[in-house]
């Protein structure tokens, strides 16, 4: 993101403590700094990417934005596996 265009708009939600705490590990699973960013990407995977207005790449930011949704549903997957193993 450029600096012309600065993040400047906040969005905010409520979870349980169990979602929160699922939304948590899973954060860290895919190896984001922190929460909101992994919200940020969540949110973004929605969008589509000719809309990123800083994004010089939309096709590389898109296929990241996949490999990540696949590694969490891997990770959902393995652990439904060893809960019930």
């Amino acid at each position: 993101m450029s600096v012309i265009d600065p993040r400047s708009k906040m969005v905010s939600f409520r979870l349980s403590a169990a979602e929160y705490a699922e939304v948590e590990d899973l954060s860290r699973a895919q190896g984001h700094r922190s929460l909101s960013s992994f919200a940020r990407s969540a949110v973004l995977a929605f969008t589509p990417a000719p809309n990123f207005a800083g994004d010089q790449d939309g096709a590389a930011h898109d296929l990241r934005l996949r490999v990540e949704r696949l590694a969490a549903e891997v990770k959902r997957l393995s652990d439904l596996r060893m809960g019930t193993c």
